[in-house]
């Protein structure tokens, strides 16, 4: 017999480094976890696969974050600051808490952010994309216990007295990239997005599996749509004219993008490609400009690439 009481459809909040440096995030859309099991088959050359071997689990977490705050940039925009070699995960265990209204709080021991937020300029849109973290065995943890991955309990609701709708920010956008005419850009409808793009190397231990995630690469990826800019701009932009063996930096400008409440700068940010020009009177001649990250290096450390607060940063 079917009963009503277990058929569950549940809001709430996350709490990321609870006993630490906590970051309440409150998602756009669904929060969404998958528990992961890496298996491999256990073959027969007269039967076929015989069974599936289990040798590694995962948790996978993926929300919108809503609200827009410096420590919601700090929690999850963490890869910049990180050293190439580095652990994701740092030397301690952060959790990460599901806490719902119907009192119940589901614990993730060991997570890190594995995809960092995109962010969306688009007036329509708040300014995060998903957000994904990975939650893997913690330091001691049992490889074949789910509560060293995921622990299920009862806990009050704490309440949503911290959600500020006035950090829910759909800005106006205004964007430059370099001189003119791209120091005064009308944006399309559809805005101007941009990525991080991290690259990784997995430790994985028999009998434990996935034990640590390190960072092998970090870039940036920007692309917008100008309504403002000719067909001859974006030729002479492109870079063609840098000599064959030269560097796209020496064409880089930085790109920034600001808001009420709200400044980001990709720096040095290298035209890439252009969507292909179109000669159709049902379309328009220019489409999106790509650009990607270059680097700078300053006494033996990479420069900032990426900055996203509420102000201009002081020079």
């Amino acid at each position: 017999m079917s009963d009503r009481n277990l058929i569950k459809r549940e809001t709430g909040h996350l709490v990321y480094d609870a006993a630490g440096t906590p970051a309440t995030f409150f998602a756009e859309a669904s929060i969404s976890l998958e528990l992961m099991e890496e298996t491999v088959k256990l073959p027969s050359m007269m039967f076929g696969d015989l069974d599936e071997i289990p040798v590694g689990r995962l948790a996978k977490l993926k929300f919108i974050p809503q609200e827009f705050s410096v420590g919601a940039v700090a929690a999850l925009f963490p890869h910049q600051a990180l050293a190439l070699g580095a652990s994701i995960y740092g030397a301690t265990d952060k959790t990460m808490d599901i806490h719902t209204t119907s009192g119940k709080r589901v614990r993730l021991s060991c997570v890190a952010v594995y995809a960092e937020p995109g962010i969306r300029g688009d007036i329509k849109k708040t300014v995060f994309d998903a957000v994904e973290f990975w939650g893997i065995l913690p330091i001691g943890g049992d490889p074949n216990a789910l509560a060293s991955f995921v622990n299920e309990t009862s806990v009050s609701y704490p309440g949503a007295s911290g959600f500020d709708q006035t950090a829910c920010i759909t800005p106006a956008w205004v964007t430059t990239w370099g001189a003119s005419p791209f120091d005064s850009i009308d944006l399309s409808e559809t805005g101007w997005s941009l990525k991080t793009k991290s690259s990784f190397n997995e430790d994985k231990v028999m009998g434990k599996g996935l034990v640590d995630v390190t960072l092998k690469g970090y870039d940036l990826e920007v692309s917008f749509e100008a309504m403002n800019i000719t067909r001859a701009a974006v030729m002479a932009r492109l870079g063609m004219g840098v000599a064959l063996g030269g560097r796209k930096s020496s064409v880089a400008s930085d790109f920034i993008a600001t808001g009420t409440g709200i400044y980001i700068a990709a720096r040095n940010m290298a035209p890439s490609k252009a969507d292909p020009f179109e000669f159709d009177s049902n379309k328009r001649t220019t489409g999106k400009l790509n650009l990607v990250s270059t680097k700078s290096i300053t006494a033996g450390v990479r420069d900032e690439m990426l900055f996203i607060g509420t102000e201009e940063p002081e020079a």
